[in-house]
């Protein structure tokens, strides 16, 4: 006690209001972890591109490289993807009136800080004696000029390679396909003239949708596939010369009785080598149509670098006799296949992971479904990259994708957050 001017005695104890400390303490806790989700959410952000305003709001890890009703052409599919120096990234696709038709060309463009450029024509084969020209079909990027798959492009040589050919009965879409290649020297901006890769080939040599793969021992090794003249098989291009000159394995076949009817099989194979000298695939199967039999992810090997392989095994990963692709991560060797996870439709993008250089597939992530409200519903076609170890101190995937035919879509994710969303599957039984 105090006395005052006034000599009144004044308590000086200070009286601690038990409440409000409580309060606050609350609003300190909550505060904190209102900044820490935010620092979370954001940090899974940074690796996904931003949400297009035509996107539903469950998907907002995927982007639209043009808005639907804004594309260079109707329809569009089978995209390639190649990482640039410095982050940007240049893709591929054909794109007409429909799938099959004349006025079907090749299409590029670049994604430059988060922005899609807008889409150009950089391949059209038009032969004088056809009117409107031959459909194009199933571009393949290639950095040619890198040392190793696992650096960014610097765009000194990038080789755009495509099928070209008219539908022909009785091969459907891909009998006729002839394989040409435009090169650029400025990162994709502009491409010399279409050269044939083999002149007289009927069928399609060389890559055939997945990409060319550079060996430990400096070869190139392309996955082709045919569709011509006997049951769908699949085969690999090596060329030791850097593209000069090219030689073809024998058919990767899948072994008799396994497929109903016997004219099935495999084509669009993925490649990976791990250890050096050894090469796998894994490939896109067919069974009979009408028959609802459930198709497989085949896997095939080859431990010759690639020059022999030995006949493909079912995968317990189904297959919708859709594309898929594959890549291999540089520092951890994990496996990040891109793929339609179902025996019969094409509504589901999932991203699954191997640690055992493909034999297990034990966990997915769902990069994006759709419901069947199109006369396209289907997310397929997906082409899939490492992040280049110049580019990114962590691990990563890029993926670009058909999205329902109308346009191209583009999803990005570290390796860290793909496996804090991986979800277990029943992909873990090994080849048999």
């Amino acid at each position: 006690m105090k006395a005052n001017e006034q000599g009144e005695q004044v308590d000086r104890t200070v009286v601690v209001d038990v409440d409000a400390v409580v309060q606050g303490i609350l609003f300190a806790i909550l505060f904190f972890l209102v900044v820490f989700a935010v620092y979370v959410f954001n940090s899974g952000v940074r690796d996904a591109a931003p949400l297009h305003a035509l996107m539903p709001k469950n998907q907002s890890r995927t982007e639209m490289v043009y808005a639907i009703t804004k594309g260079p052409t109707p329809t569009c599919h089978a995209g390639t993807l190649l990482i640039m120096k410095g982050g940007s990234v240049l893709s591929a696709w054909f794109g007409g009136t429909r799938e099959g038709l004349g006025d079907t060309g090749i299409y590029t463009a670049e994604r430059r800080q988060g922005e899609w450029t807008t889409p150009r024509l950089a391949a059209k084969i038009n032969p004088l004696e056809l009117e409107g020209g031959e459909p194009h079909w199933n571009p393949v990027l290639f950095c040619a000029s890198s040392s190793s798959d696992n650096q960014g492009c610097d765009g000194r040589d990038v080789w755009l390679f495509f099928k070209v050919g008219s539908p022909q009965k009785p091969w459907g879409c891909c009998g006729a396909w002839r394989t040409y290649y435009q090169r650029s020297s400025d990162k994709g901006a502009t491409w010399g003239p279409a050269i044939e890769m083999l002149l007289g080939d009927v069928g399609g040599r060389g890559p055939v949708k997945n990409k060319v793969i550079k060996l430990a021992d400096g070869g190139w090794l392309a996955p082709g596939s045919l569709e011509i003249h006997g049951p769908w098989r699949a085969f690999t291009d090596l060329s030791l010369d850097e593209g000069r000159t090219w030689n073809k394995s024998k058919d990767v076949l899948v072994e008799s009785g396994y497929f109903l009817p016997r004219e099935m099989g495999v084509i669009q194979p993925s490649l990976w080598e791990a250890p050096p000298g050894q090469v796998h695939m894994l490939l896109r199967s067919k069974v009979g149509s009408g028959e609802r039999l459930p198709g497989r992810v085949m896997r095939a090997d080859s431990v010759d670098g690639g020059r022999t392989w030995g006949p493909p095994m079912p995968l317990p990963v189904p297959n919708p006799n859709s594309g898929l692709d594959l890549v291999r991560l540089p520092v951890s060797g994990i496996l990040v296949l891109a793929h339609n996870p179902s025996y019969f439709d094409r509504q589901t993008l999932r991203l699954s992971i191997s640690e055992d250089n493909g034999h297990t597939w034990p966990c997915g992530y769902d990069v994006v479904h759709v419901e069947e409200d199109s006369r396209w519903p289907e997310v397929s076609y997906p082409a899939i990259v490492a992040w280049p170890l110049d580019y990114s101190a962590r691990e990563g995937v890029s993926v670009f994708f058909t999205w329902k035919r109308v346009t191209m879509a583009y999803f990005s994710i570290s390796l860290a957050n793909l496996r804090r969303q991986c979800v277990r599957t029943q992909y873990n039984q090994s080849v048999s």
